[in-house]
């Protein structure tokens, strides 16, 4: 087993489907969402929530505004000063990639929300400055903190939220 779970953790890696009366992370999940899949990872106190939704950039999928009702329910967003932007890389597929990202934290519960654009760059210049699509893809990794695996990978990204 790895010392971290990483934060890109792919379905493919993810085994065992889990039922869809979890309806925890249901609220991070907007009108018009596509492509659901709720999967988790066996034995790790770990399960994923990926989606696509047709969104213009620089829209986001998730925000801080969208979650500030999710404070009566116990949900804390980490960071909260921190500003809300979209960071861009180029892969190693030559795809220019638009990333933001969101975490929250509830009692035993760390939850890590990473959205992004992918641009095929092809023959285009490569100082892309907003996606070509308006398809963003979300990644919700939820982390059970019981898990004293999980609590000890994930201690250092918690300890932020508090």
């Amino acid at each position: 087993m790895p010392k971290k779970i990483v934060w890109f953790v792919m379905a493919v890696a993810c085994n065992v489907c889990f039922s869809k009366q979890n309806k925890e992370l249901d609220f991070l999940v907007p009108n018009g969402a596509f492509d659901i899949r709720k999967t988790k990872v066996e034995g790790n106190g770990l399960e994923q929530l990926t989606y696509s939704i047709k969104t213009g950039y620089p829209s986001m999928a998730v925000s801080k505004k969208d979650l500030i009702s999710q404070k009566k329910a116990g949900w804390k967003v980490c960071d909260e000063d921190q500003d809300e932007r979209w960071n861009q890389y180029l892969d190693q597929q030559n795809q220019y990639v638009f990333v933001s990202t969101i975490s929250l934290l509830k009692k035993d519960v760390f939850v890590h929300v990473l959205m992004r654009y992918v641009s095929h760059i092809g023959n285009k210049r490569l100082d892309m400055a907003v996606p070509d699509n308006d398809i963003q893809q979300v990644y919700v990794l939820r982390y059970d903190l019981r898990d004293k695996q999980v609590s000890d990978q994930m201690a250092d990204f918690v300890s932020r939220c508090k």
